[in-house]
């Protein structure tokens, strides 16, 4: 039996009809679409966040909030790529041989002494290049939509893209042999606890943001309270995942003595 999804909500609330019907049209239309048997309802997506962003009158959370509250149908969000590169870990197939070949010359180079040294050394120049050539991405995507596909905007694009993350590997690698390359409890603590960090963090900074984005506080206050409760936790989790031989395992973390001395 086919399952069908409702797209009304989320196309109401989306350009070019975004700021046209209130939070209380559409809750009453969704309450009408909940009697429907629809599969699912789909009530947000990129574009909806977007006109809000843009137009700063009503909270896509709240509205989600709003229309969960009131309907039974399990709810939908409508996530699609933008860009011709998805970030998908399972089908984006150029994406992942893009980054697989930056890794692969991060696994020959980085061991050479030759290229730390040379890092090292034009670490100035690749920060330098890493802020024009981002500057100069950011102005010319605009003025070049739309951007055909291997097209000549299209290849200077990707030529940009090249110059930025070589320049910021550059700058990085540099900077970092050049700061970081000490004996320091703080940098044994952190190098120990980077992975289950990267693990951690994103999952819950979505928590932490679902629930803080409801308070009555201006935004500057949110993103703080977002920032430092964000940071706590993921560092007590992080913690936690430290405890124990099998959970260090499991999060790539040092074992035995190691793991000691880096705790």
């Amino acid at each position: 039996m086919p399952h069908l999804v409702d797209t009304t909500v989320r196309l109401l609330s989306q350009e070019p009809l975004a700021g046209r019907i209130t939070t209380g049209d559409v809750l009453r239309i969704a309450e009408i679409l909940d009697g429907a048997g629809f599969a699912c309802l789909e009530v947000s997506g990129g574009g909806v966040f977007d006109a809000s962003v843009r137009r700063g009158v009503e909270s896509p959370w709240e509205r989600i909030r709003a229309i969960d509250a009131r309907t039974t149908t399990p709810l939908g969000i409508a996530l699609r790529g933008r860009f011709p590169s998805t970030h998908a870990l399972v089908g984006d197939w150029w994406n992942l041989a893009h980054y697989f070949l930056l890794f692969l010359l991060g696994y020959v180079l980085l061991p050479q002494p030759a290229f730390k040294e040379g890092a090292e050394a034009n670490r100035r120049l690749g920060a330098a290049l890493f802020v024009i050539a981002f500057v100069m991405r950011l102005a010319l995507v605009p003025l070049l939509a739309p951007i055909a596909p291997y097209s000549l905007a299209y290849a200077a694009l990707l030529t940009l893209r090249a110059v930025i993350e070589w320049s910021a590997l550059i700058a990085v690698i540099g900077y970092a042999g050049v700061y970081l390359n000490r004996p320091s409890r703080v940098l044994r603590y952190g190098g120990d606890r980077v992975y289950p960090f990267y693990i951690w963090h994103q999952t819950v900074i979505v928590v932490v943001a679902y629930f803080v984005l409801g308070w009555t506080a201006g935004p500057f206050v949110k993103f703080a309270a977002i920032s430092v409760i964000s940071l706590a936790v993921t560092v007590a989790l992080c913690e936690a995942v430290g405890m124990t031989v099998v959970t260090r395992r499991l999060f790539g973390m040092k074992t035995g003595d190691e793991g000691r001395a880096a705790g």
